[in-house]
């Protein structure tokens, strides 16, 4: 086990790679009165199309991960959410477009049950056909409350404008047809390929001391069998036809919806170039799309945008997009954006600003160490993308206003489409 230091926050944790492949990180916390530990694998919305290195593929029906994580907890033949409880423990789990993770909360001194409990919740797969039929309405009628709400539909059918080939047009739930289909032999493929432990991450935030930890992960472990696993890796179409430019849609809803979608054309790089990227375009947006733009309120009062107004970034190696979005109808909303992102690129923006930015920014990150889930979610992401949260924090000390600006500068701004939503 390896001993890290963070001298300037005063952080200590630990590291290794058991014999079995599983990544384990624990942060030691003596005067924390409560823990929290995640245990999640690399298997997500975007494994629909996997290939090994010999160039063999299995296709899976859109939402085999979500699917899996709601038969996890029903695996073994009992109720892990009771079997938690009994414990002190509070668990749950999720299900994104890149990972899933299993994680409780408990604040007895000991986390010794639950993280037992954890492990095998984890790492066991018995779940029956009958089963799976059985859960298929279940998990039917979660999409369709989905597809009920308003900014949910919005930001799908962006992404469908946007997007004719990636993954991520579907929900992370999957579509009625591929839920439908969905057999116990799917996913047990996706558990052979994404839940062994070389796959996985195990995080700790906890008061209890990292050697007994590990000694009782270890122990854990060898009552695991694992196949030997051929590596496999997510298949990513290149989005080479043009994005839909407009679409419409009527809902049952009282107000309108507007999003403008940019499919950002970035070159690809490591995950730390990509992080840097898009702190710097953030910051850019930061100081001119949020209440710290001094014109921002007289927006509002035109009726330019509604106190609803926001956006979203997200820069990684396959998919990189800028929506913006809001409860309006107006006709001049694309081009209210557009007439802004061309300003910032003529008249550049406030350097003080920026710095104001940097310093909140840190402190919100910093905040998280007083937390021990937003600590153990924040060490989980930095696991998973290769970039550590103590990376990261140096990537936004280091920003600077030319850098920022230079990096949105090159934006190719280009691949646009406009979705609306209106009421019946």
């Amino acid at each position: 086990m390896i001993e890290h230091r963070e001298e300037d926050l005063q952080e200590t944790w630990y590291s290794t790679v058991l014999s079995n492949g599983l990544n384990v990180v624990l942060f030691c916390k003596p005067l924390f009165v409560s823990s929290c530990a995640i245990l999640a694998a690399r298997c997500g919305s975007f494994d629909h199309i996997l290939e090994d290195d010999q160039g063999h593929r299995i296709s899976l029906p859109y939402g085999t991960a979500h699917f899996l994580e709601h038969k996890m907890f029903e695996s073994r033949g009992s109720d892990a959410m009771n079997e938690f409880s009994l414990l002190g423990a509070s668990v749950n789990a999720w299900t994104s477009m890149e990972e899933t993770a299993y994680y409780f909360t408990s604040q007895d001194s000991d986390i010794s049950g639950p993280l037992r409990l954890l492990l095998k919740l984890g790492q066991s797969f018995d779940i029956s056909p009958d089963s799976v039929k059985k859960e298929k309405g279940i998990i039917l009628e979660e999409l369709h409350s989905y597809q009920q709400d308003p900014d949910t539909c919005l930001m799908q059918e962006t992404m469908r404008s946007l997007y004719r080939k990636h993954p991520i047009r579907e929900d992370v739930t999957g579509t009625d047809e591929s839920i439908k289909q969905m057999t116990r032999d799917d996913l047990w493929q996706l558990f052979q390929a994404d839940y062994h432990p070389s796959q996985m991450v195990l995080v700790i935030v906890s008061p209890m001391d990292p050697g007994s930890l590990l000694t009782l992960i270890e122990k854990e472990e060898q009552q695991f069998s694992f196949p030997s696993r051929l590596p496999m890796h997510r298949i990513i179409e290149p989005e080479q036809d043009p994005v839909i430019a407009e679409k419409t849609l009527h809902m049952d809803t009282h107000t309108p919806r507007q999003m403008l979608g940019y499919r950002l054309r970035l070159p690809a790089g490591s995950a730390k170039e990509a992080l840097e990227q898009e702190w710097r375009i953030r910051m850019i947006l930061e100081s001119v799309f949020t209440p710290l733009n001094p014109q921002y309120q007289s927006w509002i009062d035109e009726g330019k945008i509604s106190p609803l107004f926001g956006w979203d970034l997200s820069i990684e190696k396959n998919l990189s997009y800028l929506t913006f979005f809001d409860e309006t109808a107006a006709d001049d909303f694309q081009s209210f954006i557009a007439a802004e992102m061309t300003s910032i690129r003529g008249n550049g923006v406030d350097e003080q600003l920026l710095k104001q930015l940097k310093k909140r920014s840190l402190g919100d990150a910093i905040q998280n160490f007083n937390d021990p889930v937003s600590m153990a979610m924040s060490a989980l992401e930095g696991e998973l993308e290769g970039v550590s949260m103590f990376e990261e924090l140096a990537i936004v000390r280091n920003l600077s206003s030319a850098q920022c600006m230079r990096a949105f500068a090159n934006l190719d701004l280009s691949d646009v489409t406009l979705t609306r939503i209106l009421p019946d």
